[in-house]
This record gives structure tokens, sequence and C-alpha cells, in this order.
């Protein structure tokens, strides 16, 4: 009796599970789209994520939140457009409580949208316009939650330093004492996350090399309310650019180098007279 009572059961979960991914395939099938034999096609797909922090206050990295559990939930909607093979177009929004986990309200953003032009089918040449994540450091083509090995970035990418973009130090002390009087969101990493911003990318292989080049409205270190070019435009844009060597599939050489200025505009009066942000 225990025996067929063990084996209705493993029936019945993958009977289930057989259910789930037919639907899922179906789901799949309807969320894509295509025309002209083919040669358009568009596919809208999505994540779902429920992240459960638990920490000591103050909150690591760039979490946002003055409690010590924080439930954050976050819905991503892809949208990818293949026209022919050498145009492409993606998009990606979220639904989340913020750009970093944190205890405030629901918000809905457009996080990235960008055409890129390959014409030749080797790769070697990539031309690519709109907001979409820098080409520096080799952990940003894999920071979507399913492809990060991580549960958060790597330090270099979420560690607040002493560093304002929004002020300007008044004296040495101050990137002593300055975290002690001002939240920790006033303060910038490194690299901000995979750094949405907006501009221009030439990228390309040849070979086991690889090569990019980018013009952005903003910089590495740069808060997200920056990466829109409706906020930030290119006055002072920042370049970066990366050169890659791949012996093999279990290797991954890089080196990354950007410039450009981390203040934003409201830093200006507390510049030293006959300073600017340039």
């Amino acid at each position: 009796m225990k025996l067929r009572a063990l084996s209705l059961c493993v029936f019945a979960c993958t009977a289930c599970a057989f259910d789930i991914d037919d639907f899922l395939d179906r789901l799949d099938t309807a969320l894509t789209v295509s025309a002209f034999q083919d040669n358009l096609r568009a596919r809208l797909s999505g994540t779902l994520d429920l992240e459960i922090y638990h920490f000591e206050q103050p909150a690591p990295g760039l979490i946002d939140s003055s409690i010590d559990t924080l439930f954050n939930p976050r819905l991503t909607l892809f949208l990818d457009t293949q026209i022919g093979s050498q145009i492409y177009f993606f998009a990606q929004s979220r639904l989340d409580r913020g750009f970093d986990p944190s205890n405030h309200g629901a918000q809905i953003r457009l996080d990235e949208y960008a055409l890129r032009i390959t014409p030749w089918e080797d790769g070697r040449f990539t031309l690519q316009a709109g907001k979409f994540a820098t080409v520096v450091g080799n952990w940003v083509p894999r920071h979507l939650s399913w492809d990060n090995p991580f549960i958060n970035a790597p330090l270099v990418y979420e560690n607040v330093t002493a560093i304002q973009d929004k002020y300007a130090p008044y004296s040495p002390s101050y990137f002593i004492y300055g975290p002690y009087y001002y939240g920790k969101y006033a303060f910038n990493p490194v690299i901000w996350g995979p750094s949405y911003a907006s501009g221009f990318s030439i990228s390309g292989k040849l070979g086991q090399f690889d090569y990019a080049v980018e013009m952005k409205n903003a910089s590495l270190s740069s808060r997200p309310e920056s990466w829109n070019v409706t906020e930030n435009g290119f006055e002072n844009p920042t370049f970066s650019s990366r050169v890659g060597f791949r012996p093999n599939e279990a290797w991954n050489f890089g080196l990354s180098a950007s410039e450009g200025l981390y203040f934003r505009r409201e830093a200006e009066p507390t510049l030293p007279s006959g300073r600017d942000v340039d």
C-alpha cells in the first residue's frame, strides 16, 4: 500500500511538472511574434526574483534599508527584437523597490533600451546606441540574477567609498568623518552596479581577442538618477574601454579603463572659487 501511494505521488508530481513545462512553452510561444518570413522576430520574456536579506545595521553595500530584514521582490521584463541578422533591439523594464534593494515603495523603471547593429556575421564590429550596461569589467555581462554567480555585486561595484557626487569635501578630515554625518546613499562606489548610462559603444571580436569602447553621459560611479539622458546630457561625457583575451572557455582576461567626471552639477557651488565640475 505504501509503495502504491509513493508511486502515485511521484506520478502526480511528474504530471504536474509536465503541465507547468507545457504551460511555460505555450506562454513563450504566445509572447513570440514573427513576420516577413521570420526576418522580423520579437520576444517578450521576464523573471520574478524574490529576495530576502537579513543583516545588522548599517546595511551592507548599496542596500538602502533602515530595517534588519528586507523583502525585495523584483519583476523584470525583457523585449528582444531581431530584424534580419544585422539589427537587434532590446529593452529591460523593472518593477521593484528601487534599483538597489531598499525598504521604499514600489517603482517602475525602464533600465535599458538600445539598438545594436552588427554588419558582419563574424562579429568583428558592432555599433550600439541607447541606455545600456557599461563595457567595463567581466562581471557586467553576467550581472542579471539568472547569470550572476554571487548574491550581490562584487566589492568594486557596490562598496560605498568616501566620495560624494553632490558635494565637494571642504577638508581632508571630511573623508573620515563625512560618512558619520550623511546617509550612506549620499556616497558613491567605484562603479555603480552595471552602470546603465546613456550613450554609444563600438565593440567586436577578433579571434581570441575582444574590444569595446563607449561614450556615456555619466561616469561609472554615477548614481542611477544620472543615467537618463534627460537628466544628464553629454556636456561632459565619460569614455571607457576594455580589451579582453579569452584563450579558452575557462579563462577570460581583460583590461578596462575609464575617464569621466563623478561630480553632478549641484556640486558646483561647493567647489572652491573659480573651479567648476569640469
